[in-house]
């Protein structure tokens, strides 16, 4: 592909930048850290439409949460999958990744996946006037 200046890195490959020899100029993780202490960083949000009614919407939850509680307690059961699909493949890394996308707030955001959202959506607000937005 040739040589670039800059990359961005996420899911797994975010974790092994710097095994792999890169210098990591700006580490969003770090920044979350600083500009919201102990409050966890919105890596995703799964959201369903009221127009699929009630009954889907909570089966979905379900065998969602269902998954995650899967994927919790039998990480090596998981782990081929995930192996398939990332880009990373080192089982280190591969074990963060299972811990951090399958932890307890993937399952239920609750009141501090709630202040996650309000604090990225002050932080963006701030930050669009100087982006352009």
């Amino acid at each position: 592909l040739g040589l670039y200046d800059a990359g961005l890195f996420i899911h797994e490959t975010a974790l092994a930048a710097g095994r792999l020899g890169l210098e990591i100029v700006f580490d969003l993780g770090r920044y979350w850290d600083k500009v919201a202490p102990g409050v966890p960083l919105p890596l995703g949000v799964i959201v369903a439409h009221d127009s699929l009614g009630p009954e889907l919407i909570r089966e979905a939850d379900e065998r969602i949460r269902d998954s995650l509680a899967f994927a919790r307690r039998n990480p090596e059961a998981v782990r081929p999958l995930i192996k398939a699909l990332a880009q990373e493949i080192d089982d280190a890394v591969i074990g963060e990744h299972i811990r951090a996308y399958a932890g307890d707030l993937s399952g239920d955001m609750g009141d501090a996946g709630k202040t996650a959202l309000q604090t990225l959506a002050r932080l963006a607000a701030q930050a669009a006037p100087r982006i352009g937005a």
